[in-house]
């Protein structure tokens, strides 16, 4: 006989919400309906300190959902769900709230989150940036995830406020680097002074001094150290003679297809880099 209510009756009082004794996919049901109110009751509160570890996923292995939420949303900060979860934490906080979290580092100097460093530098007041480096977890596998702990409060800055930096990068486990946390040497910076730095990079802990642009000149990326002496172009021959390999190279504008046509005596070089004599070479 198939369960049912028929027609004015009501479901005996005593039923449990998660519909306990119906079948299991009700009582999943039921189950799921509680988390999310639950989670919806805890995301309306506001909290004066929010203290976590925030997820990461980067925006290459993001659900196209999730990714076009954060784009909407969450635009300075889309690349990691981590940058997101800083901007949402703060957002969960009151005037003078606080947040203190454990995030990559690599949103305090990359020149793509620059845009979120500068309006964060100038419209909440940091208190500590502390790099864990890597090997910062205890309970999971953290060895390749190369952090920082940052506590920062949702206020404007005052006029001459000073950042706390610490750096815990060295020890290569938790209780080591708890240990430097609480009895390590302090160095302090201004904020507002982070905000003259390249791309607003958050740069505590480094050493005062003229930046290195000022002192050199980048031309190019990697390359053989004569490159004249030792390139062609793949046309150039009507096969790919011995000891030469095919090298894809940057293009000068972005187009459907470029930067295949180069060719380098990889042999040659190799060993002229060694300051090996060598006769000339078979072009």
């Amino acid at each position: 006989m198939r369960d049912h209510v028929s027609k004015g009756e009501r479901p005996s009082p005593h039923a449990s919400p998660t519909g306990r004794g119906g079948s299991p996919e009700t009582r999943a049901l039921g189950v799921a309906a509680q988390g999310i109110a639950k989670a919806a009751d805890l995301l309306s509160r506001r909290y004066t300190l929010v203290a976590t570890n925030v997820p990461y996923l980067q925006r290459g292995k993001q659900d196209p959902l999730l990714a076009g939420y954060l784009t909407k949303y969450h635009p300075e900060a889309k690349n990691d769900l981590a940058t997101c979860f800083v901007q949402r934490c703060l957002a969960l906080c009151p005037s003078e709230g606080t947040v203190a979290l454990v995030t990559p580092q690599l949103w305090l100097f990359l020149t793509t989150y620059r845009k979120l460093r500068a309006r964060l530098l100038v419209s909440a007041t940091w208190h500590v940036a502390a790099r864990l480096g890597r090997g910062a977890f205890k309970a999971i596998s953290g060895e390749v995830v190369n952090v920082a702990l940052l506590v920062i409060t949702r206020a404007s800055p005052e006029p001459g406020v000073q950042m706390t930096g610490l750096d815990a990068q060295a020890p290569r486990n938790p209780e080591e680097k708890a240990a430097l946390l609480r009895d390590g040497e302090v160095q302090l910076a201004s904020q507002a002074d982070q905000l003259a730095n390249p791309d607003a990079g958050v740069t505590l802990g480094q050493e005062e001094g003229p930046l290195l642009d000022r002192r050199a000149r980048s031309l190019l990326g990697f390359q053989t150290a004569d490159y004249p002496r030792f390139g062609r172009c793949h046309w150039e021959h009507p096969s790919v003679p011995y000891g030469c390999y095919l090298q894809q190279s940057t293009i000068a504008a972005t187009v459907s297809y470029s930067g295949c046509c180069d060719l380098v005596h990889w042999e040659a070089a190799r060993t002229a880099m060694k300051g090996v004599p060598r006769g000339s070479i078979p072009w």
